[in-house]
């Protein structure tokens, strides 16, 4: 089982989506959407980032992010990518399909267009069954099923 600071650097570097190591207001905004489940008003994130911003940045870093994620109320749900794509799986089949990954993207705030969400499935789609297993699923965050099972 992965301990906290391993739980807390896996969830900063998924909603690090440009992989800068911070998190800036736009990627924020998303988080602060997937935990609280309802679109923050720029108030919230300016507060967040008043609260956690402890360098004066205009970001928020790893060290600030462990911060901020023991300080919420609320927790991301899951502890690990099994039980992320777990969330995802919603008949249980142990596959995501082309809806539930664009589910998937869509609350972590990326609206792509269905041919974008396709390329993504079909980048890592290694049986090419057309749809992601765990496995294909790791890919997406360039883990091996190793590290997270």
């Amino acid at each position: 089982m992965a301990n906290e600071d391993q739980l807390i650097t896996e969830y900063f570097m998924m909603f690090d989506k440009d992989g800068n190591r911070t998190i800036e207001r736009k990627e924020l905004k998303t988080l602060l959407k997937v935990v609280y489940k309802q679109n923050p008003d720029d108030n919230m994130v300016e507060q967040f980032l008043k609260d956690f911003d402890t360098d004066g940045s205009g970001t928020i870093d790893l060290d600030e992010f462990k911060q901020m994620y023991r300080a919420m109320p609320v927790k991301p749900q899951g502890r690990t990518l099994k039980d992320l794509f777990t969330t995802y799986d919603k008949n249980g089949d142990g596959d995501l399909s082309f809806e539930e990954v664009k589910s998937f993207l869509s609350d972590l705030g990326d609206n792509s267009p269905d041919d974008l969400v396709r390329k993504l499935m079909d980048e890592v789609d290694v049986d090419r069954d057309g749809r992601v297993d765990f496995r294909e699923f790791c890919l997406m965050f360039g883990r091996s099923i190793s590290d997270d099972s």
